[in-house]
């Protein structure tokens, strides 16, 4: 039946649509590549086209606070996240409750053999053999390392 309708171009309550108003069968669909991309949004309650815009977020229970690109709303001045954006405002959440909470981790010695200064992991890490490790400083003394 919401095919039907689709192709009818009759007028759809989204809101109150029931299971049982759906046609039984498969329904084909295609997603863009870019779908989710960093694209163009426009405000769900003035309906223009959204701005893009630099602003400062805080990151959960945490005192930080980002700075992240989204698209805010000339009208409203309401601001919403893309796909791209909010995996990255969500990478950056993780990182910083880690950085508070100080839950799990790992305590080693650092070695020195002539010529590096390298650090052994537990042997549980093992999967993660003859890849490539990304260490990125936070402070002088932190650093975040993320196994690529």
């Amino acid at each position: 039946m919401a095919n039907k309708l689709i192709q009818r171009d009759e007028e759809i309550d989204w809101e109150n649509l029931k299971e049982e108003d759906l046609e039984p069968g498969e329904v084909h669909f295609e997603i863009a590549k870019d779908a989710f991309g960093d694209k163009e949004l426009h405000c769900p309650d003035d309906h223009i086209k959204m701005r893009r815009k630099m602003i400062n977020t805080p990151l959960l229970t945490t005192p930080f606070i980002a700075r992240i690109e989204a698209f805010v709303c000339p009208k409203c001045g309401k601001d919403y996240l893309n796909g791209v954006q909010a995996e990255k405002l969500d990478e950056l959440m993780d990182h910083a409750m880690a950085l508070k909470t100080k839950r799990f981790g790992i305590r080693r010695s650092l070695n020195y053999d002539g010529k590096s200064i390298f650090i052994r992991l537990p042997i549980e890490l093992k999967k993660y053999r003859n890849k490539k490790a990304r260490i990125i400083p936070l402070q002088e003394k932190k650093f975040l390392v993320e196994i690529e």
